[in-house]
């Protein structure tokens, strides 16, 4: 895919559909890999018109050589603890 604004026109279209033909009044977008991209994208692009946006393992470039991505990604588990750092399963306290 070239252009990641080639789904504009269909997300438009399934958002007139959700809310003119089956009466939704809130419509949460959601998108998973280059798709959670195309929503980031498409949610910029027409501000307001989802009340939420979900991102499945969204697909965000860093731009940059393979270096500045491995030290980006390294840092940014550190500095944070790891990568699981503050997660923690339903029921388990801090």
């Amino acid at each position: 895919m070239r252009d990641l604004r080639v789904h504009d026109e269909e997300i438009a279209e399934a958002l007139r559909i959700i809310r003119s033909e089956h009466g939704h009044d809130v419509v949460v977008l959601n998108g998973h890999s280059t798709g959670g991209l195309q929503a980031v994208i498409w949610a910029a692009d027409h501000p307001g018109t989802v009340d939420a946006l979900v991102l499945n393992s969204p697909w965000l470039d860093l731009r940059g050589s393979a270096l500045v991505r491995s030290y980006g990604s390294a840092s940014w588990t550190s500095s944070r603890g790891g990568p699981r750092a503050g997660h923690r399963r339903a029921g388990q306290r801090r």
